[in-house]
Formats: C-alpha cells, sequence, structure tokens
C-alpha cells in the first residue's frame, strides 16, 4: 500500500514535468527575441533633471551674493540726488523670461523712486544717460508689485539697472529698496530629453 502510494506520487510529478516542459516549448526562443526587439524598438531612456529659477538685485559685480533686497541710500538735500546703479542677476540654473520688482521709498515723504533698465544699450554712469538704447521703466515705489520682462535671461547673467528718486527736497535721507522675486511661471518651460 505504501510502495504503491509512493509510485502514484513519482507518476503524479513526472506528469506535472512534463506538461512544464511543454509549457517552455510553446514559447520559441525566436519569439522571445521579436517581443525583446519589439520593447527595445519602442522603448527610450528619458533624462530628467531639477531645476532653480531665482534673481536677485545686487551692487555685487561677482558671486558670492547676498539672498536679500537692496537698500540704497539717497541723500535728499537741495538738489536731487543722483541716481545709483546696481545689477540683477539670475541666481537660478535655469533661463527666466520675466520676474516681479517691488520698490519702496522710506524716510522722505512725497518721494517717488524709480527703478529703470536701458534696454537694448549700456548705461553710461558717468553722464546718466542711456546710450544705444531706450530707457525703460522696471517699476515704482507708487506703482506696488510690478511684473517686467526686464531679467538675466541666462543662469548667472547680469542686467544693470539704476535707481533715482524724483519729488521736493527733503532734509531727510531716502532708502530706497529693490527686491526681486521669480515664480515657476517667470521661468522657460521644462523639456525632457530623450537619450
Amino acid at each position: 500500500m505504501h510502495v504503491g502510494g509512493r509510485a502514484a506520487r513519482t507518476l503524479a510529478a513526472h506528469h506535472a514535468m512534463s506538461a512544464a516542459r511543454a509549457g517552455v516549448e510553446a514559447v520559441t526562443p525566436q519569439d522571445a527575441t521579436a517581443s525583446i526587439k519589439a520593447l527595445a524598438r519602442h522603448s527610450t531612456s528619458v533624462a530628467t533633471t531639477s531645476g532653480i529659477w531665482a534673481a536677485l538685485p545686487t551692487q555685487a559685480s561677482s558671486a558670492p551674493y547676498v539672498p536679500v533686497a537692496l537698500p540704497l541710500t539717497f541723500a535728499v538735500a537741495v538738489t536731487t540726488p543722483r541716481p545709483q546703479y546696481f545689477w540683477v542677476v539670475n541666481t537660478g540654473t535655469v533661463s527666466l523670461s520675466s520676474a516681479t520688482y517691488t520698490v519702496t521709498e522710506t524716510g522722505a515723504l512725497g518721494l517717488t523712486a524709480t527703478v529703470e533698465a536701458c534696454v537694448g544699450g549700456t548705461w553710461n554712469e558717468t553722464t546718466d544717460a542711456c546710450t544705444g538704447g531706450t530707457i525703460t521703466t522696471v517699476a515704482t515705489s507708487s506703482g506696488g508689485a510690478t511684473s517686467s520682462s526686464v531679467v538675466p535671461a541666462s543662469p548667472a547673467a547680469q542686467v544693470r539697472l539704476r535707481a533715482r528718486v524724483s519729488g521736493p527736497p527733503t532734509v531727510a535721507a531716502a532708502v530706497v529698496t529693490t527686491s526681486v522675486a521669480v515664480a515657476r511661471a517667470n521661468a522657460r518651460a521644462a523639456t525632457t530629453t530623450y537619450s
């Protein structure tokens, strides 16, 4: 009885192995190779990287930059003080198309602060003229947060801006503070790289 049971189990195992072999043999090597080739034809690797969008105002011409708003002090006495110049630097890793500028004036009542760019040209900082370009207002202290396309487009690029005040002379100094905000919408669109 015991021997007969073992023989039945051995026979059942033999049939199971034969069925398994038959299943494996049903898929030929040629079919498997064709499937792999088809998968390879329709598959691509995708490279993804993260990006940083940022810009800041600074009087430093090179890094390191302090990531804060830039205050400039104007002594307003008998005459209107001369403009002051500064850089806006793209400190991110992606290109920018625009940014939001906020300019505030504190310390002297009745004055308006204006930040300007010499678009298409360069500032002559001795004569305060825009050479070869057009003076464009970026933001004013009376305008609140202002979106502007005047930005350093590529990473590490810089644009030269000037700040000036206008209005009646005062005995108090005017402090003009410029800040720059960059949102995801101000940066270039995301791209996918296939390899």
